[in-house]
Parts: C-alpha cells; sequence; structure tokens
C-alpha cells in the first residue's frame, strides 16, 4: 500500500476579521491541486518538510503540522495535515494562495478545511 501525505497550509490575514471571505487564503500547486508527496524511505516529518520546501520557506519547527484526517482510499493510505501561519510568513515559492470558500474539493479535504480555527493562536 502506497501512502500519501497532504499538507492543507493555511495563511491567515490579520487585516480581515475572521469571519471574513478575505481572512484565510489555502495554498494549492501549479495544478490547484492540494500538494502531496507519496511517502518513501523518509520519515513523515521529512516529506512534511520537503512539501514546505517546495512551495514555501516555512520550516516544519515553525508551522508544526496537525494531523487533520486519514483515510484509505483504492490501494492508497492518505494521511492529511493542517497548518496555519500568520499573513506574510509563508514566502511562497510555487503555487497559488486562494480563498478556500471559491474551491470544489473532496468531502476529506472538506471537513478538515471546515475544522480549521480562524485564529492563529487556536490552533492547537
Amino acid at each position: 500500500m502506497k501512502v500519501k501525505v497532504t499538507v492543507l497550509i493555511f495563511e491567515g490575514d490579520g487585516r480581515y476579521s475572521p469571519l471574513s471571505g478575505d481572512y484565510l487564503k489555502m495554498l494549492l500547486d501549479e495544478s490547484f491541486s492540494l500538494p502531496s508527496k507519496f511517502l518513501s524511505t523518509k520519515s513523515i516529518e521529512d516529506t512534511v518538510q520537503e512539501l514546505y520546501d517546495k512551495y514555501t520557506h516555512l520550516d516544519i519547527r515553525y508551522a508544526n503540522p496537525i494531523l487533520a484526517d486519514v483515510r484509505t482510499k483504492d490501494l492508497e493510505l492518505e494521511i492529511l495535515y493542517r497548518t496555519m501561519v500568520p499573513h506574510g510568513i509563508m514566502g511562497l515559492k510555487k503555487g497559488h494562495l486562494l480563498s478556500p470558500s471559491g474551491l470544489k474539493l473532496e468531502d476529506f479535504y472538506e471537513r478538515a478545511i471546515i475544522e480549521q480555527p480562524r485564529s492563529v493562536s487556536q490552533r492547537h
């Protein structure tokens, strides 16, 4: 069975109210998909850091991901993590920052987005 690691990386913009549609942005890759990678011989932490390095300037020690959900689909196990950082910290290298409200995502991902606290201080 292959193991896929997916990370929901959110950015909270304090210039807006947490109830505003402009407050929360989510990182998507170049093809407007969630950043993910299959686990190889490296640890989950190393795999998440590789995703961070590919798309952002984040470090796992600062943007510590929280386990959001796990599922099996076909012959694949998917581990979903989420993290949230304040506006201006991410340092986007690749991809897009978009509001999750206008995106069409599977229920598996939508549940993790809905459960995401709206404040950086509520992350844990």
